[in-house]
């Protein structure tokens, strides 16, 4: 049966998988250290480069990510650490990525699943005393952040062109929206793809792939029948006549 959204291979990749994916690719991604004990976190306060950030091993929805997720001191990355390892099992330990945040949205190509579609790139503009994007700020004070098309016409090739990779470095089917940190220096590094995002949000309170897709001709008109259409082609290369 032909049907638009994730696959069970792409459902859910691990934070490891992504990585690997972006390492394979030679795509930039934080480097970072899986801290399930003291020991772990020990570790990454010895290799890694403060700042750090701090978060869920394998999260979703921006789960349990606030101002203090991102730490300067090996006391500060301890007890953050701890709180997330005992509320999740683990946490995921990086390398803090200075510079500003954007997001891209890559969409299954039905004539062709190695070349898939991305759309323009969106950049978030926080309020003042905001740097990332964390929970309360995602699904509180929303109204507080804004967004705008990255100007820079070299970094948005650049973005999709590593953001189709890294979608299909994973086996990427459907749809899926990239979080990246961007520095100084012009580098992307790739946080995460959201396989099966959230999107048809509400027009007055659109989600971050909404924004993408309003910046496209097509709309969401024009993604939903893409998917539907490389829904079709999918099942047909699974299971030719």
């Amino acid at each position: 049966m032909p049907f638009t959204g994730a696959t069970s291979n792409y459902y859910e990749p691990t934070r490891e998988e992504m990585k690997e994916a972006c390492r394979k690719e030679g795509i930039a991604t934080p480097a970072g250290v899986l801290a399930r004990n003291e020991a772990d976190v020990e570790r990454a306060a010895d290799t890694l480069r403060f700042p750090l950030f701090v978060k869920h091993h394998n999260s979703y929805a921006s789960v349990d990510i606030s101002r203090n997720s991102r730490v300067q001191s090996r006391v500060g990355l301890q007890q953050q650490a701890q709180k997330i390892i005992s509320r999740h099992g683990g946490a995921l330990i990086e390398e803090y990525i200075e510079g500003v945040e954007c997001t891209v949205l890559v969409a299954e190509n039905p004539e062709n699943p190695e070349r898939p579609v991305s759309y323009l790139p969106m950049q978030y503009r926080f309020p003042e005393g905001e740097e990332f994007k964390h929970e309360e700020l995602k699904w509180v004070d929303y109204d507080a952040l804004s967004s705008f098309p990255v100007e820079d016409p070299r970094l948005a090739y650049r973005l999709r062109e590593e953001a189709g990779r890294f979608f299909v470095a994973l086996g990427g089917a459907s749809f899926g929206r990239c979080d990246v940190r961007v520095d100084p220096g012009g580098i992307p590094y790739f946080l995460e793809i959201n396989p099966n995002c959230g999107v048809y949000y509400p027009p007055t309170d659109p989600g971050s792939a909404d924004l993408c897709l309003m910046q496209d001709p097509a709309g969401h008109e024009g993604f939903t029948r893409q998917l539907v259409r490389a829904a079709f082609a999918r099942q047909g290369r699974l299971w030719p006549e």
